[in-house]
């Protein structure tokens, strides 16, 4: 029972620890008078409140360089790319974070590991194929990638930029 002791016009008594306190009301919040009674009884608990874990502050991606070209294998980098929504829609990503794994010149793709990544859904989508197996069990063929390599083209990279300093 929460305490009402701080109302409009209360007044009243209350002791620390567990026990039976009264308290009393001369006038109600449109001035009537009137007297009641309550008996509370107080206990006194300990609760434990944690914090959700707190996320990485955003990085402020748009101070870092913007890349004309590759960089070299291992360096990271910060990019955007046109993707598939849940409606499988398209629409342009927030930054990922990816490290340079592998380049080709000849066909201008870079190899990367995702170094960010969105959770993924818990169903699978309405162009995700679903496999029943004979032993019950099933396997899904994901109409998006959802592994933390990925192979793009380098002009498909939108906004790329080369991450410097603080690096997690």
């Amino acid at each position: 029972v929460p305490w009402r002791g701080g109302q409009r016009g209360g007044h009243g008594r209350a002791g620390l620890g567990a026990g039976n306190h009264q308290f009393h009301f001369h006038s109600d919040q449109n001035g009537m008078q009137q007297q009641q009674h309550m008996n509370d009884t107080l206990t006194n608990k300990a609760v434990v409140l944690q914090n959700p874990p707190e996320s990485a502050p955003k990085r402020d991606y748009q101070s870092m360089p913007l890349l004309a070209a590759p960089p070299q294998v291992g360096q990271k980098i910060a990019f955007k790319l046109l993707e598939l929504t849940e409606n499988y829609t398209p629409e342009v990503s927030d930054y990922k974070e990816g490290r340079i794994m592998g380049i080709d010149p000849s066909t201008n793709q870079i190899e990367l590991q995702l170094l960010t990544s969105a959770p993924a859904p818990a169903e699978p989508g309405k162009f995700d194929l679903v496999y029943e197996h004979a032993d019950g069990s099933a396997s899904v063929e994901y109409a998006v990638s959802r592994t933390s390599q990925l192979t793009e083209r380098w002009d498909s990279l939108l906004e790329p930029r080369l991450i410097v300093g603080n690096t997690v």
